[in-house]
């Protein structure tokens, strides 16, 4: 894992991202050996589709997690995998029982090794944190405290000091973002307009970004963001450079103050393992594992959007919960703004807004009310909804303040016998 192709010892900046990368396939693998023996002992082990969908689940995250592995190693956990009868040619083996599963995992592990010194403290981050640096050629940011200390006792308090280190990464409504409101939308969802497509806004939302500021994080964000068929009964599947698209989220996500202070919260919280390695491990399970038969996860429906059936047959827009995924959509020209549901504080930190999201198809899918913050970083949101996400329970609601703005932040969950995933979290 740790040589190049070609056998020459690896520099040490991608030896280390090397070592991250197998570092997470163990936790992963860990988690997942736990669970199995779980369900192992279970007096109602899963059977048939949900069994399935479980060692697809598995077979599927392996493969994303190792993307980025020598193609020997590669090679080596397919051969693990097809020998202990989970693989059916380069497909999940739809008759694997939880007796082979178990076996997998276990093939696999052993054939992992053990962790790797990732060049990383693994306990807790170091102490001050410093940032890497944007891609805009700014000052440098400054050196951030990740410790979590006494206001760890208000969920309240710790968003406060979240709040206060974003502060050098976000882009500034009215400086770095120039709005267009218009007119309000007809978005009322109980009314026999709410769906409708009039347009009380001929201009587009977003008149102007500063795309020049946009950071490392930020492209690796929205390189993900093309990786997922819209419609929600379509099977989602990885080529493989999207498998690495998706490391490479996470590896700059570690490296970020945010998600460093939410890890160390949750593990002050007893919510999250002590190191950073298998933390990481559980934020991946969360967000980028498939449900509902393969066709949906948490990091989808959040930060991409979905097209789903409604209950009269009729398409609809759900998710899509982030500024840059409808400023990147908006500048493609698929997204119609429509008009705003309500405007927001006059600092244009927060909107709700109603859109139109085309597609090649002739229907025209509407979201009737859509709320986001404007200008957050996504090392902010993402950070932000892990808390949320690992922090709460099943249908919470808390309120928060972000900024001057007090806002309640929604959380659901999926549930099922591997664990629970992110369902959805946005702004209320």
């Amino acid at each position: 894992w740790l040589k190049s192709s070609v056998g020459r010892t690896l520099p040490d900046a991608h030896r280390s991202m090397a070592a991250r990368g197998k570092n997470k396939l163990i936790a992963y693998v860990e988690q997942i050996g736990k669970r199995v023996e779980a369900l192992e002992a279970s007096d109602d082990p899963p059977t048939g589709e949900a069994f399935q969908h479980i060692v697809e689940s598995v077979v599927n995250s392996v493969r994303r997690l190792c993307a980025g592995a020598p193609a020997e190693l590669r090679q080596g956990l397919r051969s693990a995998l097809e020998e202990a009868g989970c693989l059916d040619g380069a497909k999940p083996n739809p008759d694997t029982t939880l007796d082979q599963l178990s076996a997998g995992i276990k093939a696999i592990a052993e054939l992992i090794g053990e962790p790797e010194d990732a060049g990383e403290e693994e306990v807790e981050a170091p102490r001050p944190f410093r940032p890497t640096k944007s891609s805009a050629g700014e000052a440098e940011r400054p050196d951030v405290d990740v410790t979590a200390g006494d206001e760890t006792d208000s969920l309240a308090e710790v968003v406060k000091r979240l709040w206060e280190m974003e502060q050098p990464y976000r882009l500034v409504p009215g400086k770095d973002i120039e709005l267009c409101l218009q007119g309000k939308a007809d978005w009322d969802p109980l009314s026999a307009d709410g769906r409708s497509v009039v347009d009380r806004a001929t201009e587009p939302l977003f008149q102007n970004v500063k795309t020049a500021k946009f950071d490392e994080l930020t492209h690796a964000y929205l390189a993900l963001l093309d990786n997922y068929k819209r419609e929600s009964d379509k099977r989602e599947t990885a080529t493989p450079e999207e498998k690495r698209e998706m490391d490479r989220f996470l590896d700059l996500m570690d490296d970020t103050p945010h998600m460093r202070y939410v890890h160390n919260v949750l593990v002050k919280w007893d919510l999250a393992p002590k190191k950073i390695r298998d933390f990481m491990a559980n934020v991946y399970d969360a967000w980028f594992t498939n449900y509902y038969g393969g066709t949906s996860s948490g990091f989808e429906h959040v930060f991409v959007g979905e097209e789903k059936k409604n209950r009269e047959g009729r398409s609809e827009i759900i998710g899509l919960h982030n500024w840059l995924q409808f400023f990147r959509e908006e500048q493609r020209g698929n997204i119609n703004y429509l008009g705003w549901a309500k405007r927001g504080a006059d600092d244009g930190l927060m909107i709700s807004v109603k859109f139109a999201w085309q597609d090649d198809d002739p229907e025209v899918e509407v979201k009737t009310v859509s709320t986001f913050l404007v200008g957050t970083s996504i090392a902010f949101e993402f950070a932000l909804a892990t808390l949320i996400f690992f922090g709460g329970k099943d249908g919470d609601k808390p309120w928060v303040k972000i900024g001057p703005h007090d806002v309640a932040i929604q959380l659901w969950k999926n549930r099922d016998r591997m664990g629970e995933h992110v369902r959805s979290v946005y702004i209320d």
